[in-house]
């Protein structure tokens, strides 16, 4: 009897790692490592760094930027500072990065290329400061010297600085530059492959950015804060464009972290407005990665919807285990071509898709918020 109760225990403790290895084998069950050649370009070699070196007119900034953020917040500030490097004519300097910048004249290239490319040359050392109003005016006359190679040591795209009118200012020259704007072969690849397996169909779907995750205690100190909505998602003639620093904590809330009815409620208005202005009908909703996995209820509870539309969500996309980094840059590609954006306005995922769909030509009438 001593050695049934044994073995009992023994099978009863052994079914947690049991259940642990058949979910290790199932979630790796198709985890194929494709190349990885689409994730870092080659260095150059010593007779293409020759070259460079001997065009004059090539020249290069190498920024002081944001380590240790999330990727929106580093996306949202390389897109900015390409932007400035190619008003001063020179090339954006990156770091390791799975998505293409916009494209420039002279080409971006990596920041281990500037550093063999600009070893024992003089290096044009910039530092500017001061009012958010004229910074980048004179940040760009500031890299207007011959040297070859500049690098600038403060960061110009502080938070500060996002929060105000003068980074808002630089929207309207910033579109034609975004324009160029494409992810690597790697995504786009990718992407092709997830609508197809998701079986979203072009023109008739909804993307839903909730921002859920650590959220649940950021949008409390955002709205004891007041603080304003992220860059590009407050633009004036956006729908629901809410006025900087003007708003209540419970607004702020409301807004940051909608409960069950305020998504429920959003979803209908927002495909009621968009069926009505357009006679087309649509079909499935798609959720970005950060509202199943954090949240998992939110999923459970739009699954019970009380209106025939299809919910798909980032867990089912169809990625190997080397592109599961790229999750987020697909999201963000789907959201882009959904008819129909709904973001947290308070995130910078939200804040790129927007500039990413104004880009694109998409009517303002197609990005709302909670």
């Amino acid at each position: 009897m001593r050695i049934t109760k044994r073995r009992l225990l023994l099978l009863l403790l052994s079914l947690p790692l049991t259940a642990l290895l058949l979910f290790l084998l199932w979630y790796a069950r198709d985890q194929r490592a494709p190349p990885s050649s689409h994730l870092r370009r080659p260095l150059p070699s010593a007779e293409d760094l020759s070259s460079l070196r001997s065009n004059s007119s090539a020249r290069y900034v190498l920024f002081n930027q944001l380590r240790g953020a999330g990727f929106n917040n580093q996306l949202q500030e390389s897109l900015l500072l390409s932007h400035i490097a190619a008003r001063a004519g020179r090339a954006y300097v990156y770091r390791d990065v799975f998505f293409s910048s916009p494209v420039t004249s002279p080409p971006a290239v990596h920041e281990k290329v500037f550093d063999a490319l600009c070893a024992g040359q003089e290096i044009r050392e910039v530092d500017t400061w001061g009012p958010h109003e004229g910074r980048i005016s004179a940040l760009v006359q500031a890299l207007e010297g011959e040297e070859q190679c500049a690098r600038v040591t403060n960061r110009v795209m502080d938070w500060r600085f996002l929060e105000s009118d003068a980074a808002l200012a630089l929207y309207e020259p910033l579109l034609p530059h975004m324009r160029t704007f494409a992810w690597s072969p790697g995504v786009q690849a990718a992407y092709t492959r997830a609508v197809s397996s998701l079986n979203i169909r072009s023109g008739r779907y909804m993307a839903l950015h909730l921002r859920r995750g650590d959220f649940y205690y950021h949008c409390p100190e955002i709205a004891r804060e007041k603080s304003a909505y992220n860059l590009w998602s407050r633009l004036p003639f956006l729908p629901d464009a809410m006025p900087q620093r003007e708003l209540e904590e419970g607004t702020v809330l409301a807004h940051c972290w909608p409960d069950y009815v305020q998504i429920l409620g959003r979803i209908l208005q927002t495909k009621e407005a968009y069926e009505r202005r357009t006679g087309v009908r649509l079909e499935s909703v798609y959720v970005l990665h950060d509202a199943k996995w954090d949240a998992p209820w939110v999923w459970i509870l739009l699954g019970r919807a009380p209106f025939k539309l299809r919910f798909v969500d980032a867990a089912w996309l169809p990625l190997t285990w080397e592109e599961k980094d790229l999750g987020i840059a697909l999201d963000m590609e789907i959201a882009r071509r959904a008819e129909v954006f709904v973001g947290n306005a308070f995130s910078s995922l939200t804040s790129n898709v927007v500039l990413l769909r104004l880009a694109d030509g998409r009517e303002w009438e197609s990005i709302r918020f909670w």
